[in-house]
């Protein structure tokens, strides 16, 4: 059993990385961290997604964490949430338990906090 679980573990903490000169169109699955320093357009279901200060993702995104140093544009379910100092997020539907926002950072879009409830960021 320790053995399986062990597995599992190194499974879900592989790291991939789309580099900076590469453009990806398409959906993405996985269970390990993407790392976006590239451009992806298309819906993306990972554990964890951090989109590097040059990365770009554009579609539907749900993971378990989320930090944003670059560009996100699309619907956005996460468990953490942490946009960071010049990061760029535009979503009208954004849902995050735990929601951190650096100064600098630009947010357009709602967000919710929790599980159905009301938006408490809306900005034009």
């Amino acid at each position: 059993m320790l053995e399986k679980d062990l597995a599992t573990s190194t499974r879900q903490r592989q790291r991939s990385v789309l580099q900076e000169d590469l453009v990806i169109e398409g959906k993405v699955q996985g269970t390990g961290i993407l790392e976006i320093d590239g451009q992806l357009v298309g819906d993306i279901a990972v554990d964890t997604v951090i989109v590097a200060a040059n990365g770009s993702l554009e579609g539907r995104i749900v993971a378990r964490n989320l930090t944003v140093f670059g560009t996100v544009q699309g619907p956005v379910e996460t468990t953490s949430l942490a946009i960071k100092a010049q990061a760029v997020v535009q979503s009208d539907d954004m849902s995050a338990s735990v929601l951190s926002i650096e100064e600098s950072a630009v947010v357009n879009g709602s967000i919710r906090m929790g599980s159905g409830s009301r938006p408490i960021l809306r900005s034009a």
